[in-house]
């Protein structure tokens, strides 16, 4: 007997909350009892999921957007998270998490509370603000929309945060020098995702449905609005964007993206009487509101000073300064804050990368978002890190082939094909790609040279454009001799040596990718000498994973 598959979540069209509703769930946030206000709601949303079909699909109550938002806050606000006083206190920024996941599969992402809620630099200004001449029943909406207390106002993470690329880079800091943290940050940016995701792929689906302006949906995209708080047309706002996404808690990274809250990667030392208190009761059918009004824990985050009781951070503990890292001495999986923190840097730059494919006129073209920000972020990076990045993207071959031609150019004084406007083809990638190197005898510019090369062998692989030939084994082999003969700059070691290594191993594959198109077309490969089986070997800095379609 064969197993069903398991059921997909369905999406359902949003029901605002009633006033009675929405007050109720207010009523239990803003005196801080969030796990119950969060299980109430997740309560309101899921009912009627179990009896909804496609053809009939029962509303799904969602939350206000004020009430939306400071779950966000709650995913990694200090105080309910990594300096919780109470040990109770996590399970309001866990109830939060677990709505705003059922919220992500639950409601249509185009749904305009959604973008509402999520909307950087706009809910301070729009909570609080009525016209003078509102009616009692706006006005009792109003009233019910609106939340009190410090995570739902001054120091809710939108009104904290520049904008959302401040959060990513903050949170992308913190994968790699504030662990604690970052498993906060983490989920905060997987939900968030989520959304950006879905709401894109939806709206790139409605804009192709005839009669639709494709234009106008896609520039209504929450995706859109955080890319819009930037000027978007302009190259130094588009390479913050790319720099946010690639921080690794560098000095300069750690100055451009500071952190949201002051102090919340330092630990609070607790206080003698912290174990032993009682949790407040609140019933708040019967008028017993416990300790409504203490905003004891919230006030830590406004400022941190001298005063304030703060454990010296672990040399080996999530808190340990970035100053004192060797960069060089750690692997790149570490410096780009574990597998975790890379699938997540992906997932953000192939986004970016549908925006400039879809939008070109309003962002920037594919070329030259990968010619000018990606490039002139990703050829920073140390070698190792820069062939992680490439290793583990998940763009599309098409994609990826456009992103590898472009980091090319800034390296080469010939001239080479572009991939974001031209089609790929073997005569070219013979003649004008393999056979490369780098304009310096920097080692480190011929192994970035060596690895864009193996990437782009990969995509037309993949793609089923290459046939083995000789001169496409003669142009392979040229191409390794001319990188191999560079040299580093004197004295360079601790660039020269890594580098080294990987042009090496990078050879190695390159002559490996060669072989396995020889036998995948019933070609019997040449035998071929190697230097030793440590090139072959597979370091713990190259990582693989599976690509994704358009």
């Amino acid at each position: 007997m064969s197993k069903r598959p398991p059921r997909q979540p369905l999406r359902r069209p949003a029901q605002p909350l009633s006033w009675v509703l929405a007050n109720h769930s207010k009523s239990y946030l803003e005196v801080s009892q969030y796990a119950s206000g969060f299980t109430f709601l997740n309560t309101l949303l899921t009912t009627g999921s179990s009896v909804s079909t496609p053809a009939k699909r029962y509303r799904a109550y969602l939350a206000p957007a004020a009430q939306l938002a400071l779950a966000s806050t709650l995913v990694v606000y200090p105080s309910v998270t990594t300096k919780a006083k109470l040990p109770d206190a996590i399970k309001g920024s866990d109830a939060a998490v677990r709505y705003l996941r059922n919220v992500s599969t639950t409601i249509d992402p185009m749904d305009a509370t959604l973008k509402s809620a999520f909307a950087f630099g706009e809910r301070s200004r729009r909570q609080g603000q009525r016209s003078p001449n509102t009616s009692p029943t706006a006005k009792a909406a109003n009233n019910a929309e609106r939340l009190l207390g410090l995570p739902a106002e001054s120091q809710s993470l939108l009104h904290r945060a520049e904008d959302f690329w401040h959060v990513v880079g903050w949170a992308f800091n913190c994968s790699r020098a504030h662990k604690k943290r970052w498993d906060r940050w983490k989920v905060w940016l997987e939900l968030m995702l989520d959304f950006l995701e879905a709401d894109w792929q939806a709206r790139v689906k409605v804009g192709n449905e005839e009669g639709e302006d494709e234009r106008q949906i896609l520039l209504d995209s929450l995706i859109w609005h955080y890319v819009a708080s930037e000027e978007q047309t302009n190259r130094t706002s588009r390479t913050r964007m790319v720099r946010a996404i690639v921080a690794m808690a560098t000095p300069e990274s750690n100055k451009e993206f500071k952190e949201i809250w002051a102090g919340e990667t330092l630990d609070l030392k607790p206080k003698e009487d912290d174990t032993t208190r009682a949790v407040p009761k609140v019933d708040i059918e019967n008028g017993e509101w416990g300790d409504i009004g203490s905003d004891d824990e919230d006030v830590v985050m406004e400022d941190v000073t001298e005063d304030d009781p703060i454990e010296p951070p672990s040399p080996t503990g999530s808190s340990s300064s970035v100053e004192c890292m060797e960069f060089e001495s750690e692997n790149a999986i570490d410096q780009l804050g574990g597998i975790d923190a890379i699938n997540l840097r992906q997932r953000l730059i192939a986004l970016l990368s549908q925006v400039a494919s879809h939008l070109p006129s309003d962002f920037t073209d594919l070329g030259s978002f990968y010619d000018s920000s990606v490039a002139d972020v990703f050829l920073r990076l140390p070698t190792s890190v820069f062939s992680l990045i490439l290793s583990t993207s998940k763009l599309s071959d098409i994609y990826q082939a456009a992103l590898n031609s472009n980091l090319l150019f800034p390296l080469v004084s010939a001239t080479t094909p572009n991939y974001a406007s031209v089609h790929p083809n073997q005569s070219h990638f013979e003649e004008l790609i393999l056979p490369i190197r780098a304009m310096t005898q920097s080692v480190e510019k011929n192994t970035k040279v060596s690895l864009i090369v193996e990437q782009l062998f990969m995509c037309m692989m993949g793609a089923n454009l290459l046939q083995p030939t000789d001169g496409l084994r003669t142009a392979i082999q040229s191409g390794i001799a001319a990188r191999n003969t560079r040299r580093g700059k004197k004295g360079n070691v601790e660039e020269e040596q890594p580098s080294k290594r990987l042009l090496e191993a990078s050879a190695e594959r390159l002559l490996g990718l060669l072989e396995l198109l020889e036998i995948a077309n019933a070609i019997q490969p040449q035998e071929r000498r190697r230097k030793s089986t440590s090139a072959l070997s597979s370091p713990p800095d190259v990582l693989t994973s599976p690509k994704e379609s358009d």
